[in-house]
């Protein structure tokens, strides 16, 4: 019996986990990938690309554009090993290892161009260190971390007599970084990632573009595991990243989530080749929980809405607005604790919305909420497929608005999973961010009633300047209707005006004036119980008076058949 079980497990496919070249560079037809590299600082390659590139993993890049590797116990060692093309006369590149706080831990050493630490042939990239696995791997080198935590490595191009600095792109054709438990035996995949790869397919760049079908794993600020498996996608030279904001981060996720032309750069995620190491980077087990909502409103007509939620996430705010005015959704990121959301009182077309108005609310809560901008992939004809890899459930929709770039619009969603074709196809482009969103959880609350606050507005009469007669009745006067305004208070600054106002929310009056009135403003402002009185418009009114006559007839006052008279008066 024990015969026969050896025999079985030798018969046993080997399996191997490398971690770099084996994932980014698989195993098909017309398949070739390398990390791309520009060693230009300032202006990023820009010259001789035409567009810019990142400074992924070069000496002195940002934080979020350095390649990490990461061990959890003392037992562990890392086997590493490389093979690079300086594309770039009298060059040579060159490495070094960094911890987490930017100490060197190992220094600066040529990348090998043979013996230990080079890595021959994709073949020995795919199998791994012959250390662990024998015949078939590549010869490593052995970097002992001297503590447990977070390291990068990160290259450069210098000149191969001075050793100065060449800002140029540059390229590491095969590359393998695994991590070892020497006391277990045990290789621990999971423990590479970058949060902005960047590639370049093809084996030199313009000798005929090859493709790429890797699988990424994305783990999102709110621990949840999802994958992006490509499909015969043309990238030639390419970036990507992922967050939970898109091509950009205003707070506008409508916006911010468009498909745009250039280059965008937000990343925010980590990005493994494997599935993360579940001990290091563990997932969610239970979506996050809305733990209080309530809305503050002002009376100029903003409200800010008060969202408490247990774990980061994404919340959609959806505003039913009473008639007639249009629906509003507001989109957010949030953090741990209280978020304030602010709506700035407009409704759907950018409407004022009327103070009282009833607005049911109901707040949707996302978690998982991953934005995938893929920066200048030429083809991608077959689209990608999405999956949830930890905590299980539903394989999440894929949504992308192109509308920005002449492309489509799905925001309710493309379903990835097999046999379904992959989603978000596109053809013939270039320096093009293209951007792809899903979530993996939601919840929504019951709707809740709110009502609009807003000061009454500044009241325009319907009237110009006018002039008035002393003893003149029922002279009418009217203001346009502000609905903000319960109660219209109108008033005169003159003497012997009577106004008539049938009802407080009437907003025209009649106004009789006195043989004795004089001139003055006719004032109005408007008032509601929410937020009290408005400000105070005023129409000048002049008064005539009545005529005051002096007349006088001569030759006298005594008036004989066919005498004739003369009159003469004056208006005093």
């Amino acid at each position: 019996m024990k015969s026969r079980l050896l025999l079985f497990l030798l018969l046993l496919p080997q399996l191997t986990f490398a971690e770099g070249t084996k994932e980014v560079w698989r195993d098909l037809p017309d398949h070739t990938t390398w990390l791309h590299l520009c060693n230009d600082l300032a202006d990023h390659c820009a010259g001789f690309w035409g567009n810019p590139r990142s400074n992924f993993a070069v000496y002195d890049c940002d934080q979020d554009e350095r390649m990490f590797f990461i061990t959890e116990n003392t037992d562990e060692i890392v086997y590493i090993g490389f093979s690079g093309d300086p594309d770039y006369p009298g060059a040579k590149i060159v490495y070094r290892i960094r911890d987490e706080l930017g100490f060197i831990v190992q220094a600066e050493a040529d990348l090998p161009t043979a013996g230990a630490g080079f890595i021959n042939n994709v073949g020995e990239a795919r199998v791994g260190p012959s250390q662990i696995y024998g015949v078939g791997g590549y010869d490593a080198l052995t970097f002992t971390p001297p503590g447990v935590g977070i390291y990068y490595i990160e290259f450069s191009l210098v000149d191969i007599l001075s050793g100065t600095r060449i800002e140029e792109t540059f390229y590491v054709n095969l590359f393998d970084v695994t991590v070892y438990n020497t006391v277990a035996a045990e290789v621990k995949p999971g423990r590479l990632y970058s949060k902005s790869w960047q590639f370049i397919d093809g084996s030199g760049g313009f000798g005929g573009w090859d493709m790429n079908s890797s699988t990424f794993y994305i783990y999102s600020t709110d621990s949840i595991v999802t994958s992006v498996e490509y499909d015969n996608m043309e990238g030639r030279a390419w970036l990507m990243f992922c967050n939970q904001y898109g091509v950009q981060n205003t707070g506008n996720f409508p916006f911010d989530r468009m498909s745009i032309y250039g280059q965008a750069y937000v990343p925010q995620y980590n990005i493994f080749l494997n599935e993360p190491d579940s001990i290091l980077f563990p997932s969610a087990t239970t979506s996050g929980q809305v733990l209080d909502v309530w809305a503050e409103p002002f009376c100029d007509g903003t409200q800010i809405f008060h969202v408490t939620v247990d774990k980061p996430g994404n919340v959609d705010i959806w505003l039913d607005i009473a008639p007639p005015f249009n629906d509003v959704n507001l989109e957010s990121a949030v953090v741990v604790g209280e978020n304030l959301i602010p709506w700035d009182g407009l409704d759907g077309v950018g409407a004022p919305v009327w103070n009282g108005t009833n607005i049911d609310f109901v707040i949707t809560y996302i978690n998982g909420l991953t934005n995938l901008p893929l920066y200048d992939i030429e083809e991608n004809q077959n689209g990608f497929r999405i999956a949830l890899i930890a905590p299980t459930g539903t394989t999440p929709l894929v949504h992308w608005d192109d509308s920005n770039v002449g492309g489509s619009i799905n925001l309710t969603g493309c379903n990835s999973e097999p046999p379904n074709p992959g989603c978000h196809a596109w053809t013939n482009s270039d320096t093009v961010t293209y951007n792809t969103w899903w979530f993996t959880a939601s919840t929504s609350s019951l709707p809740v009633t709110i009502f609009e606050k807003r000061f009454p507005g500044t009241l325009i009469f319907d009237q110009p300047v006018q002039s008035y007669c002393a003893g003149e009745q029922g002279v009418p006067i009217s203001v346009a209707q502000d609905f903000n305004t319960e109660v219209y208070h109108f008033s005169y600054t003159g003497t012997g005006a009577t106004i008539n106002q049938n009802n407080p929310d009437d907003y025209s009056i009649t106004i009789d004036f006195d043989l004795l009135a004089t001139g003055g403003n006719i004032e109005v402002y408007g008032s509601n119980t929410n937020c009290g009185d408005g400000p105070i418009s005023s129409l000048l009114v002049t008064i005539a008076p009545l005529p005051g006559a002096e007349i006088t007839a001569t030759p006298n006052d005594t008036v004989c058949v066919d005498e004739t008279v003369s009159f003469f008066g004056i208006d005093t």
